[in-house]
């Protein structure tokens, strides 16, 4: 019988400024030491909004001449249809304006790429996560993951605890990484989430008090090449 579970979800993208508590605790990765796998993580979440929406992002590639963000689709719901020239948005608190913009019919996913030679001091500084599913190839039950996330002006990090991998979310209509977490807040959507070993294994598009609902990266690779953005190397 196909598991599948229905959350009250409330979308993340709310912006909020109060405070929030981080819950952490695995031995094998402590977000407070920020070490490699840390750093790493933090440094690829920038915020984004647009005048419909705000959350974060998560900067996925870096080319020679173009980054590109993946952010949770609703972040950016109202630019879908825009020509790429006609999308302004703020990154990082800065106004940039998109190469190409895509939005997924079918996920809440949403993929940005900007200009690297006008934008580059915006993201001087963050690292790329790459293009590999190793943060969720072996996820199960249990396992521990983390949402870093840019709230009331600060870095933040979430933990999260697995309940299952791979579920029907009723409320998204698809299947995705339900788990339970503390202190979610709005604003948290399109935020970074990582194992212990810093891998991205997908992004946070809703929930409720206790329970999140992730988007794996396995469908978010998938969406991107259904995407049209080249992600080949210059």
């Amino acid at each position: 019988m196909q598991k599948k579970v229905r959350l009250i979800l409330c979308l993340l993208f709310i912006v909020s400024v109060a405070g929030v508590t981080v819950w952490r605790s695995c031995s094998r990765y402590d977000a407070e030491e920020t070490g490699a796998e840390g750093k790493a993580c933090q440094n690829s979440i920038v915020t984004i909004c647009c005048e419909h929406g705000a959350g974060n992002a998560v900067l996925m590639c870096e080319k020679e001449g173009s980054y590109v963000l993946c952010t949770a689709g609703h972040v950016l719901q109202g630019l879908a249809g825009l020509q790429a020239e006609e999308i302004q948005m703020q990154v990082a608190d800065n106004s940039v304006k998109a190469n190409s913009f895509w939005s997924s019919d079918t996920y809440d996913v949403a993929f940005v790429e900007i200009e690297k030679n006008k934008y580059s001091e915006v993201l001087e500084g963050k690292q790329e996560t790459g293009l590999s599913d190793a943060g969720y190839r072996n996820l199960k039950e249990d396992d521990l993951l983390w949402a870093w996330s840019y709230y009331g002006g600060e870095l933040v990090s979430t933990e999260i605890k697995v309940n299952s991998p791979w579920i029907l979310v009723e409320d998204f209509g698809y299947h995705m990484i339900w788990g339970t977490a503390k202190d979610t807040k709005g604003g948290m959507s399109g935020s970074g989430v990582f194992d212990c070993e810093g891998h991205l294994a997908g992004i946070l598009c809703g929930g409720n008090e206790s329970e999140v609902a992730v988007l794996p990266i396995n469908i978010i690779l998938g969406e991107l090449k259904n995407s049209g953005i080249d992600i080949s190397e210059d």
